[in-house]
């Protein structure tokens, strides 16, 4: 039996089926059944000569074996069998997708009924996510398919199917609790059942109850479910770990418990309330991750909890700073996203183990806050405080701070910028774009690789220059439309990427970096000629140079052994003569832009 398997698995041929099936056209790969496993395959109908000439045809190792008798496939060892399925299938094997057409699995199921009733018993999850574009035609007929699998395959343990109806979905029910009901209780334990539901798009209002072995649902978008039906699901699935209800205008006050409860997900939910997320902290002991996005209705939720982790706030418009607060009772917290929330002013929150702040947009953000945050984080890693436009002179400090982002906080002074690059030695990311009143901040940082810059529209030559010194790690570069940058001074032995595009008085820029592989000239309409000689002496490793639309370069002097790839497009020096002698000064360039 073992030189029968090793004999299985090495011929793998086309076998093309001309039943009158179902399936797609008869040029499926399948492995070749030899002759002598026969006794199970009566009952296919013949195939063709051709057919029958391929299947005659086994591999020398095979036809070296001893004469046996006919072996029928059922007594075939299950084990060894399926090996040689998951071998040849792979994933398709377990998982059966409507949107993924496996011509293997089809041709091997037509082999025989045993064959066929071990990849149906293989299945473990059944994938039907089409909603806009039905495959089968109607919800009914998407469940109906569903209902087959359930009724032909062991139990399944993940279930997906995008937009159910609600008779649908009570077909599918009904199946389930017969197919459940006829097996018995110790293959639903070895098998461990239904553990993944994910029913998104849904038009039902019924609970979609499948059992007490449901340890993950995901009903994302069923804007139909109403609190007693969520309620219902939770009790009845007392196993769950993981529940997510979005984009639904039902759900008030649902009742969302369990004592396995890790992971919560009821962003857009319109209605929502603050109680509501009270009780869900306070019934679900084991929560670690709550993600209540986009919420409008919440404005002072308690949110506690002694393993929370993850919290997400974004877009609630009528967050107040005592919800924010509160959460200094979660000693667990690392990611706190609070974005997008124009009633923030100084929360204050204390809390020791967080690692990521996101306060995006919050305009009215003020500078004691930050400070105080900062001060009660030491382990903070990542702050994000774009568009916070209130912020002056805030006290950003820590020793484990590896990026910061304060992009579009318009009055951001100096001091500040010379401050926090002093108190965040670990810093790695830098991002001050569109900080406008910035003019000659001290940026420093032994670990400083990657800072932008770009809309700094007070900021000098002198102060890019220093920068360039004092952060000699610096791997890219960003100084996009400061306008008031003329010949500024750019020496990095470490920088790879710089962009000056748009940089209305920018004439004469020196640059002095070996390592440099990529610049960005664009749109700069005073650039001159003699400049890019400088360009090109000073960095022998560059590979792409964009000078599109800088209008005053007339015959610029452009020698790079290594240069690839220019754009000069939109400049007046594209003519025959500038053309070959820039392919003999640029041996190396194979794509120009003119």
């Amino acid at each position: 039996i073992s030189a029968v398997l090793a004999s299985l698995t090495r011929s793998k041929t086309a076998l093309p089926f001309n039943r009158q099936h179902s399936y797609r056209r008869a040029s499926a790969r399948a492995m070749t059944i030899p002759a002598f496993i026969d006794a199970s395959t009566a009952e296919m109908p013949s195939t063709t000569s051709t057919n029958t000439s391929k299947m005659s045809s086994i591999d020398a190792s095979a036809a070296e074996m001893p004469s046996t008798s006919t072996t029928s496939l059922a007594d075939l060892p299950r084990d060894l069998l399926y090996e040689i399925l998951h071998a040849t299938l792979g994933d398709d094997l377990t998982e059966w997708s409507t949107q993924v057409e496996s011509t293997d699995r089809a041709s091997l199921r037509l082999t025989c009924r045993a064959m066929a009733c071990l990849i149906d018993g293989s299945v473990t999850a059944y994938v039907d996510a089409v909603c806009q574009f039905n495959k089968w035609g109607s919800d009914e007929c998407k469940a109906d398919a569903a209902v087959r699998k359930f009724a032909r395959a062991a139990p399944l343990r993940s279930l997906e199917l995008e937009g159910l109806s609600e008779e649908g979905l009570q077909r599918l029910l009904l199946t389930f609790a017969e197919a459940t009901a006829e097996r018995k209780a110790s293959e639903l334990v070895a098998n461990g059942g239904l553990a993944r539901l994910k029913l998104s798009m849904g038009a039902f209002t019924a609970a979609p109850i499948f059992g007490y072995t449901l340890t993950d649902v995901d009903l994302g978008g069923c804007a139909l479910l109403n609190d007693e039906a969520i309620g219902a699901l939770c009790d009845a699935s007392p196993r769950l770990a993981k529940f997510k209800l979005t984009a639904n205008q039902c759900v008030h006050a649902p009742v969302i418990r369990g004592d396995f409860m890790r992971e919560v997900n009821l962003s857009l939910c319109a209605e929502l309330c603050d109680s509501a997320v009270a009780a869900l902290c306070l019934a679900c002991p084991q929560l670690v991750e709550l993600q209540l996005w986009r919420c409008p209705q919440l404005a002072n939720p308690s949110i506690t909890g002694q393993e929370l982790r993850i919290v997400n706030l974004s877009d609630c418009p009528e967050l107040c700073d005592d919800a924010i607060s509160r959460m200094s009772e979660c000693p667990s917290l690392r990611v706190l996203t609070a974005a997008n929330c124009p009633l923030l002013t100084e929360p204050r929150i204390r809390c020791p183990q967080l690692e990521l702040l996101d306060m995006a947009g919050c305009e009215r953000l003020a500078d004691k806050a930050v400070s105080g945050l900062c001060a009660a984080s030491p382990k903070l890693r990542r702050l994000y405080l774009p568009r916070c436009t209130a912020l002056m002179r805030p006290v950003i400090a820590g020793g484990e701070l590896e990026a910061i982002n304060l992009s579009g906080c318009a009055d951001l002074s100096d001091s500040a910028v010379d401050a926090m690059c002093r108190g965040s030695p670990a810093l790695l990311r830098l991002c001050l774009a569109i900080c406008t009143s910035l003019v000659h901040p001290e940026i420093a940082g032994l670990r400083i690789a990657d800072l932008v810059l770009s809309g700094c529209s007070s900021l000098g030559d002198a102060a890019v220059a220093r920068m360039c010194k004092n952060c000699p790690r610096l791997r890219k570069l960003n100084l996009s439309h400061c306008s008031v940058l003329s010949e500024p001074q750019i020496t990095s032995v470490s920088l790879r990427r710089l962009l000056l595009a748009h940089c209305a008085q920018l004439r004469h820029p020196v640059i002095r970096a070996p390592a440099l592989t990529d610049a960005s000239l664009t749109s700069c309409p005073l650039l001159v000629d003699e400049s890019l000689a400088g360009v090109c002496r000073g960095c022998p490793s560059l590979h792409k140079l964009s000078l599109a639309w800088c209008t005053s370069l007339r015959a610029p002097r452009i020698t790079h052994r290594q240069l690839t790839s220019l754009s000069l497009q939109g400049c007046q020096v594209a003519d025959d003569a500038f053309t070959s002698c820039l392919h003999r000064e640029c041996p190396a360039l194979r794509k120009m832009k003119i």
